[in-house]
């Protein structure tokens, strides 16, 4: 036995069932032993980067080990933005790839894969020898599961091409590995955080993507007793709709009546929320509020450079029950909770304003509240990064499942393979990527991808024809926005080129009968949705322009 092909083995007893590769002379034995040894499911990229990417989507919305592999060199470097955004989003990824050999000193791939791993802060993994792969296999699987951060095992070529001198005999990272454990809180972090929950005014309830699962109901009465408003980061995007005192996100995306009553709080409970620059606005969103901070993590600086005025090391769901405990034996509180406050969150538009568009244009607000209406209750949703991400946001309120943001390394062109990875790991499920043109342009190689039977992702392009964040940034700085512009291109052309059904709409109207047909079947669709660029986010024109609505 080849040590490829007991590297395949080993990758496959580790439970996976789903590889994203795009092969070269460092990886394609080890891919070609995993189909022959029954791996049905190898999904080949069109880019280095779409195949991290299509494992990260797949880790996320599974919750298990994404795989992937690339050659090395070269292949390595084109997968780097992508590990780092893996890297950043704590996605749990084992990559494989391998050296040219050692002996090959004009081999024009040769590249420190060891440097490239701590670039992008991935963890690092080689083999010494042919004997000691499965260990290293291991090592990899286990450090992704309980770290949970990208992996590169790095198999030298001549490593992979030894004899394995061993029987194989192969026991998988997840056995001896401890259950899940939820750390109790300290009794006087405890009692503090009660202390000064019962004593505030106007609280809040803010929880984050680091939340446990089963806290979102005992959130939810916490609020209700405290007499407090529900919030939530922006990763948690609709974890408390569609309770009527739930404000939605808190920070960048906040919408006018949270920003409104954010500034009046006077305590904030945040659960598995890192509050950083993004959710607290640089330190001024809740300027008065005392903050009680719970995480697992030994201590958090916020983004203020200081601590919270009470922090709580303790399980999220662990800490809130016991809080709840305390809070039920004492009268509940009115706080926020008043008809006046749930009918300002109710009747307050999330934005107001009213832009001329250009015609043959759609609002892409229109657009948003469109697809939200159009959407069954499971589809899973991604959202890539851009201008445009914020009509999604701020203008769907659901929860979804998986809901995935490609956000973490601020790279465009994430969104595309994150989604192919995210429907791979849950097949019958329909998804929904909502993508901007640049961006889309970017990873067109995978429309390819999309196209292949299986793929039931329907990809919404806000389409401002420009890169709509540079766009408008250089309005905002005087200087000349076409710069910014992307000459016309028929993005449904391209797709259906690819092989994809594909549609153009121009009014948000058109798009819920797209939406019904790609439901009805079982496959992919993009509609390529012309959008206005007179229509500026909300947090743009706050941020660039200087406006507060």
């Amino acid at each position: 036995m080849k040590v490829y092909e007991a590297l395949a083995r080993a990758v496959l007893d580790e439970g996976t069932r789903t590889v994203f590769s795009l092969l070269g002379d460092a990886n394609m034995e080890f891919v070609a032993s995993l189909g022959r040894l029954g791996l049905a499911d190898i999904r080949q990229s069109r880019h280095e980067s779409g195949s991290v990417a299509e494992a990260e989507g797949y880790a996320r919305a599974s919750g298990s080990p994404g795989v992937c592999s690339v050659t090395c060199g070269p292949g390595l470097a084109n997968a780097l933005t992508s590990l780092t955004g893996a890297a950043r989003s704590h996605a749990p990824i084992v990559l494989v790839t391998g050296q040219p050999s050692r002996d090959d000193t004009t081999n024009l791939q040769r590249f420190d894969h060891r440097g490239l791993a701590q670039l992008a802060g991935a963890a690092y993994q080689t083999v010494g020898s042919p004997g000691a792969v499965l260990d290293a296999v291991r090592a990899a699987f286990r450090t992704a599961r309980t770290e949970r951060v990208p992996v590169l095992l790095d198999v030298d070529i001549d490593i992979q091409n030894a004899e394995y001198p061993w029987d194989y005999a192969y026991e998988p990272s997840t056995v001896g590995l401890a259950p899940a454990q939820r750390p109790r809180p300290d009794a006087a972090a405890l009692a503090a955080a009660v202390e000064a929950l019962s004593a505030a005014e106007r609280p809040v309830v803010l929880a984050g993507e680091g939340a446990p699962d089963g806290a979102v109901d005992v959130l939810r009465e916490i609020a209700a007793r405290a007499g407090a408003l529900l919030a939530c980061t922006m990763p948690a995007r609709g974890l408390f709709h569609p309770d009527p005192f739930n404000i939605g996100v808190a920070g960048l995306f906040s919408s006018p009546a949270a920003s409104e009553l954010l500034a009046e709080a006077d305590c904030v409970l945040a659960v598995g929320a890192s509050l950083n620059y993004f959710t607290t606005e640089g330190g001024y969103l809740f300027p008065a509020a005392s903050i009680i901070h719970v995480d697992t993590a030994a201590q958090i600086t916020m983004s203020t450079g200081r601590s919270a005025d009470v922090y709580v090391r303790a399980d999220g769901l662990a800490a809130a029950e016991e809080i709840l405990a305390a809070l039920r034996a004492a009268p509940a509180r009115t706080g926020f909770r008043t008809d006046e406050v749930a009918r300002k969150i109710r009747q307050t538009p999330v934005d107001a304003t009213t832009p001329e568009l250009e015609p043959g244009t759609a609002d892409p607000r229109e657009v948003c509240e469109e697809l939200e209406r159009s959407l069954p209750a499971e589809a899973g949703l991604v959202i890539g990064g851009g201008h445009f991400w914020a009509f999604p946001i701020m203008h769907m309120a659901r929860r979804y499942s998986p809901q995935l943001f490609g956000h973490h390394f601020g790279a465009i062109g994430q969104g595309l393979p994150l989604a192919l990875g995210a429907a791979a790991a849950t097949p019958g499920r329909p998804l929904v990527l909502v993508e901007g043109d640049g961006s889309v342009l970017l990873a067109a190689g995978e429309l390819e991808a999309l196209a292949r039977p299986g793929n039931h992702v329907l990809v919404l392009v806000l389409n401002d024809q420009a890169f709509g964040a540079e766009y408008h940034k250089l309005r905002a700085k005087g200087f000349e926005p076409d710069l910014g512009l992307i000459p016309p291109t028929d993005i449904a052309a391209v797709a259906r080129a690819f092989g994809c059904p594909a549609a153009t709409i121009t009014d948000a109207r058109e798009l819920a009968p797209l939406v019904k047909e790609f439901l009805a079947g079982s496959g992919p669709l993009l509609v390529d949705c012309r959008i206005s660029r007179s229509v500026i986010s909300a947090p743009y024109r706050r941020m660039h322009f200087g406006l507060d609505h």
